[in-house]
C-alpha cells in the first residue's frame, strides 16, 4: 500500500464525525449517527465482527484532511440474499451499507456513506463484494490498492 502519509488522523471514534473511515486494530470503521439515546455507534467494515454496529470506543486512525474515501463493487453481481453483511447496494440517495446489529445478523443496521440510517426497500438487491478506496481533492483513486475489500 502506498498512501500519503497526511491523509490519516489519529482520533478518538467517539469524537468524529459520522461517515468518518478509520482504521483500528486490524478493523476498519464507519463512523454512524448516535443511536436513539445519544450513544456514539460505528460500523465494523473489516476485520472481526465485520458487519456488526456496536457503540463507538477508543483510539483510531482516520481518512482526513483533503483525503475522502469512496465505494467502489468488486463485481456486479448482485443477489437478494440479505444474511451476508457487509454488504453494500444501490439506493434513492447513493451508495448504502448494510451491517447488522451487535452479533445479531437477522436485524439490520443499513446506511449510508455519511453515517446516516436509512431507510431500504425490501426489494433490495446486495453486492457482498466491494472495496473502498481512498480519494484525492479531485475524487480520483490514491494508491495502488483499496483500503479495505469485502
Amino acid at each position: 500500500m502506498n498512501y500519503p502519509l497526511d491523509a490519516f488522523r489519529r482520533v478518538d471514534m467517539r469524537e468524529v464525525a459520522p461517515g468518518t473511515l478509520a482504521t483500528s486494530q486490524g478493523m476498519w470503521l464507519l463512523k454512524l449517527e448516535n443511536d436513539g439515546h445519544g450513544t456514539p455507534q460505528m460500523m465494523i467494515l473489516a476485520g472481526n465482527d465485520a458487519g456488526s454496529v456496536s457503540n463507538a470506543a477508543g483510539p483510531a486512525f482516520a481518512v482526513s484532511g483533503e483525503y475522502s474515501w469512496g465505494v467502489y463493487f468488486d463485481s456486479l453481481d448482485f443477489d437478494r440474499n440479505h444474511e451476508a453483511r457487509p454488504a453494500v447496494s444501490i439506493g434513492a440517495d447513493g451508495v448504502i451499507i448494510h451491517g447488522h446489529a451487535w452479533r445479531e445478523r437477522m436485524f439490520e443496521k443499513p446506511v449510508n456513506t455519511a453515517g446516516a440510517r436509512v431507510a431500504t426497500d425490501p426489494a433490495t438487491y446486495y453486492c457482498r463484494s466491494f472495496s473502498i478506496w481512498l480519494t484525492g481533492r479531485d475524487g480520483n483513486r490514491l494508491g495502488d490498492t483499496a483500503l479495505l475489500s469485502v
